[in-house]
């Protein structure tokens, strides 16, 4: 794994989140939207998970998962945060964190520290050779 990969996780794994969000949000609306609904006729029949009860249930999984999840992606930011503080360079350092714990572009970076896109990218590489992936990742 090289110390790109390393540190992109973080962001992997808050796209998932951010993923599951919606799809939460998804059901949520789909949820609300069978209060209306009119259930005084019931039929026989085999049960399916699209009634109001099954969306609950996949509301409640889904809201669960998010939560390992986050728990996951916050373990991994303080461990990112770990590797990118042992950098010595300041700016170096600044351009580690925000792009790998801010998910911040080039670009929005370039504008924060006031220097040329080229010019970060270029201390983003240098600080990339100086990061020291943990042995767990290896």
């Amino acid at each position: 794994m090289t110390a790109q990969q390393y540190l992109s996780q973080a962001r992997r794994l808050n796209a998932f989140i951010e993923s599951d969000k919606r799809e939460l949000e998804r059901l949520w609306s789909q949820a609300t939207g069978l209060s209306g609904a009119d259930f005084s006729e019931r039929v026989q029949g085999t049960p399916t998970d699209t009634g109001i009860d099954g969306i609950i249930e996949k509301i409640t999984e889904l809201k669960n998962k998010i939560n390992a999840e986050l728990e996951r992606c916050i373990a991994l930011k303080n461990e990112i945060w770990d590797t990118i503080n042992a950098v010595s360079n300041d700016d170096e350092r600044l351009v580690l964190r925000l792009r790998y714990i801010e998910f911040m572009k080039f670009e929005k970076i370039s504008v924060q520290m006031n220097y040329t896109e080229r010019r970060v990218k270029q201390i983003h590489r240098q600080a990339l050779n100086k990061i020291e992936i943990p042995q767990t990742f290896h």
